[in-house]
């Protein structure tokens, strides 16, 4: 087993120094095999070589993206993408040009798997990036991980993107007395412009799509944001519009 982990003796054995390459191998293999056989105490230098990797994780809102950025704080700053992306390649850890090896933790690397499922962007400036619509499900994967912080501005729109019903609207002045899903499609339709999305408003035939437009366009006026819109309909319809 010495002979194994590059030692070279009988009472008293060598070895040389570690590579880059063999330190990981080295904590996780060779130690371990030698702990069997006996005590192992390592000196402060060599346990300052394993860092065990927890980072704290912030996730905020950028306009229609959302912003996930890694606190490596035992990483040089120049080095921090570099060990992003042995994360995002799913390896268990990242060598320092310094010689220090950075464990990343399981749940890290669920956390990485899952940026990884939600098609998540690295954009070389010690972040990920992913499309704000994913925002609940990103909430609901990441709610059980402490290290994972949310910000204010993130969890509402999460909560939004879940529930529209609970957008907040002004009272607006339609003639029209909408009714309960009317008045949730028109909180859809308000919550998806205030977040930068587009939307479908896809109801059967005669549900109210038209009241549920002119109401949502009211809105924008209310905003003072409403803006020429384009409007295709059946030549049927044009009377209902002008009016």
């Amino acid at each position: 087993t010495i002979h194994l982990a590059g030692f070279h003796g009988t009472y008293k054995a060598y070895r040389a120094s570690l590579s880059q390459t063999e330190l990981y191998p080295f904590f996780r293999q060779q130690v371990p095999a030698l702990q069997k056989m006996g005590k192992v105490v390592l000196s402060d230098d060599i346990q300052d070589l394993i860092i065990e990797a927890k980072p704290q994780i912030e996730v905020t809102r950028n306009g229609s993206l959302l912003d996930i950025s890694f606190d490596l704080s035992e990483v040089d700053p120049i080095e921090i993408d570099q060990a992003i992306q042995a994360l995002l390649n799913q390896e268990d850890y990242y060598t320092s040009t310094s010689g220090k090896v950075l464990v990343f933790d399981e749940d890290t690397k669920k956390i990485s798997q899952t940026l990884i499922n939600l098609r998540a962007r690295h954009n070389q400036t010690g972040q990920l990036q992913v499309h704000a619509l994913v925002g609940y499900q990103l909430s609901q994967s990441f709610a059980n991980f402490e290290q994972v912080q949310f910000t204010k501005e993130f969890l509402e729109m999460a909560t939004y993107l879940a529930q529209p019903e609970r957008f907040p609207l002004p009272e607006l002045r339609v003639t029209t007395l909408l009714r309960d899903y009317q008045q949730i499609g028109v909180k859809w339709l308000s919550m998806l412009d205030t977040y930068g999305f587009g939307g479908i408003l896809a109801d059967d035939m005669g549900l109210g799509k038209t009241i549920q437009i002119l109401t949502f366009l009211a809105w924008l006026k209310e905003k003072n944001e409403v803006t020429p819109s384009l409007i295709i309909m059946p030549t049927s319809l044009i009377t209902n519009w002008y009016n």
